[in-house]
């Protein structure tokens, strides 16, 4: 620890030193050459990981982030990797036997537009009332760093990046937004298909006033209540601008 790889493998560490918990005790870890046993010989593996992690963001001229939905596990948000996971958060579409990609999909506003907007009035009102974790904050200092610069891509559909600070320019949200809307039909829609008006940000007023803040969702059933969010150019059902399964209708100016 005390030669020039031990002081090497502290500065690269150092660079990661407000990072979460476990990262720190292994950054200890590493910094202090490891100890015995079992428990030292798990740490040391971890700290090596670490080590070639850190040496990468730190010697790097630019940064992509690629994000999905882990990142925002310590926010407090789902990330429905299992049907269990689904249904531990969705009580009521287990009894019904609907999985994610049985809810998450443009059917369920066809179907039964309560239940389409019950399921996403209720993530709306998760993510939107959810704070981006301490590691926003470190992978902006990061990015803040690069001498060319830095650009996200994410398929998350929280908005927490935004939220974070980081720059409209600088993100991609290839799955589209919960905090923009779109027509259900688009194609028939006077908005236009994929034009700038096909989707807009549910927030401020006039047009664009937020209609999902008054979505009212019962918490037992999942299901909510009229009015449902509404077109602002034909007048029809809103729904989400965001990429589900089974999506041929999805607007997707705003992405691309």
């Amino acid at each position: 620890p005390g030669g020039p790889q031990g002081h090497r493998r502290r500065s690269h560490v150092a660079y990661l030193e407000k990072s979460p918990p476990k990262v720190a005790m292994a950054a200890e870890e590493a910094g202090s050459g490891g100890g015995g046993g079992a428990g030292g010989a798990a740490w040391s593996i971890a700290a090596d990981k670490l080590e070639a992690a850190a040496r990468v963001v730190d010697e790097c001229d630019a940064l992509i982030v690629l994000a999905g939905a882990g990142l925002g596990v310590d926010s407090g948000l789902p990330d429905f990797r299992s049907k269990e996971g689904f249904w531990r958060a969705y009580p009521p579409f287990k009894k019904a036997g609907r999985d994610f990609s049985q809810v998450s999909n443009p059917e369920s506003f066809t179907r039964d537009p309560r239940l389409g907007w019950g399921f996403f009035g209720h993530r709306h009102a998760l993510y939107t009332a959810a704070r981006p974790h301490d590691g926003y904050a470190v992978l902006r200092r990061w990015c803040a760093r690069k001498r060319l610069g830095h650009f996200v891509f994410t398929s998350n559909v929280d908005g927490a990046f935004f939220e974070a600070g980081f720059g409209a320019d600088r993100v991609a949200e290839c799955h589209g937004s919960i905090r923009h809307l779109q027509c259900l039909h688009p194609h028939a829609c006077r908005g236009g298909a994929y034009g700038d008006g096909s989707w807009w940000e549910d927030g401020g007023e006039g047009e664009g006033a937020p209609q999902l803040a008054g979505l009212k969702v019962d918490a037992e059933t999942f299901l909510a209540s009229e009015p449902l969010p509404k077109c602002k150019h034909c007048g029809g059902l809103a729904r989400p601008n965001i990429l589900m399964f089974g999506d041929g209708l999805w607007a997707s100016a705003r992405t691309d």
